[in-house]
């Protein structure tokens, strides 16, 4: 089983959620990730698993950390097997780059008949991921022309 996603972006700050992998049917279990640098810039990145509600004691994202962060080159690979016992994992890098991710199965014959996508981070159900800058998203209009007393907001 294979799944990729192209052009995931990663901005400056790497606490903020890029794009995640989640298993519809069970946990993720033993996996492999193939991630290639597709930007000009240096990619460091780092898998997290999902644990719980954000702003928790455990996590103030809802993510953990798993496995040792990358740093991969422009242009270049890396690899890192992961055994993942949650339904999901976040991408969380910096950069100002992109990146194409894929995952596989490290036991050919495997036939548990796990589904697992990559996704763009973003909408979950009818909200947002709790990792997920939502003001970076918003639109900042600036103060109105003719209330220049009024501070901009970006809520």
């Amino acid at each position: 089983m294979l799944n990729q996603i192209s052009g995931i972006p990663f901005g400056s700050d790497a606490t903020v959620l890029a794009g995640y992998a989640t298993a519809v049917n069970e946990r993720l279990g033993n996996i492999n990730f193939i991630v290639e640098n597709t930007g000009l810039n240096t990619l460091w990145l780092e898998f997290r698993e999902f644990v719980g509600v954000a702003n928790t004691p455990v996590a103030a994202s809802g993510y953990v950390n798993l496995g040792a962060a990358l740093q991969i080159v422009p242009g270049g690979t890396a690899s890192q097997a992961l055994s993942v016992l949650s339904e999901q994992i976040g991408l969380f890098g910096s950069g100002n780059t992109t990146a194409n991710v894929s995952c596989v199965f490290r036991n050919p014959a495997d036939r548990r008949g796990a589904q697992i996508d990559i996704v763009v981070v973003g909408r979950v159900g009818w909200g947002t991921d709790p990792a997920f800058p939502v003001k970076a998203y918003r639109p900042n209009w600036g103060s109105p022309p003719d209330r220049p007393d009024i501070a901009p907001t970006n809520q």
